[in-house]
């Protein structure tokens, strides 16, 4: 039993070793996701938008590794007032992560200006080498609040090009089997910025493409995350923006002619 000692509490260290690299490069990929994923200006009074979004995150560990890993999202909103809407967002890079949030609008008009604050989490089990218990009680919670402030100058009727900072606070927390104490894997704050393209191609349909760069700022030496890709936009076309487009409204009847008195007959 002795003997056997200094074999598991090496196991246990390469399992909390091999968590602790599953997790961090499980945040790097964008799990939570660091997209914008919207537009300047939010969704108009009860109507609702849809998302797609294909992309590519390319992340940087301490060693200055590069990677690069697919992401599939989807997210919806919907307008509460003219200027207030909210959204919900699902994301995919190995690990699904939820995203809620709303988005305010401050100007609107030839430079429109936006917060959309948002918090995203996700938790997940990580594989345990500890043959004693037979069973994984190793996990991560991770926690992660942006606040991106958005701005769009129309370039045209169609096509908008919208730019802004980003701020994220990222939390996460792990517990491994082969220690009783809660680790704290990453608690830092990044800063970055976004810029895309969104292109109405018909009323209420854009094709948007999209980049976001972050950079550490508790950690300065992490590396850069990069985020590149293509969004879809369905719904909520901006009427209040551009009246001209929208849908055509029946012209007001004429009151009917009043009765005519009748005409007396000839003598």
């Amino acid at each position: 039993m002795l003997a056997d000692r200094p074999a598991r509490t090496a196991r246990h260290a390469g399992a909390k070793r091999v968590g602790l690299f599953l997790c961090l490069t499980i945040v790097a990929a964008g799990c939570p996701s660091f997209s914008t994923l919207q537009l300047p200006t939010t969704v108009p009074r009860n109507k609702v938008r849809e998302t797609i979004g294909f992309e590519l995150v390319q992340f940087e560990t301490h060693d200055r590794k590069r990677y690069v890993v697919p992401q599939v999202e989807l997210g919806t909103r919907l307008g509460v007032t003219n200027n207030v809407d909210v959204g919900f967002k699902l994301s995919y890079a190995g690990y699904v992560s939820a995203e809620a949030g709303f988005k305010v609008q401050l100007l609107r008009g030839p430079l429109d200006l936006a917060v959309a604050p948002a918090a995203s989490a996700f938790a997940l089990g990580v594989p345990s080498n500890n043959t004693a218990s037979g069973s994984s009680s190793d996990h991560v919670r991770f926690l992660q609040v942006h606040l991106p402030i958005l701005m769009g100058v129309d370039v045209s009727d169609t096509v908008t090009i919208a730019f802004g900072p980003k701020f994220l606070y990222s939390n996460m927390v792990g517990n491994f089997s082969s220690s009783s104490n809660q680790n704290v894997l990453i608690d830092g704050t990044f800063a970055g910025g976004f810029v895309s393209l969104p292109i109405e191609v018909s009323r209420s349909f854009w094709i948007a493409p999209e980049a976001n760069v972050y950079e550490s700022i508790s950690d300065p030496g992490h590396g850069l995350q990069i985020l590149g890709g293509l969004a879809l936009f369905m719904g909520g076309h901006d009427y209040i923006k551009h009246p001209d487009n929208s849908p055509p409204v029946a012209p007001p009847q004429s009151p009917p002619a009043p009765p005519q008195p009748p005409t007396p007959a000839p003598p």
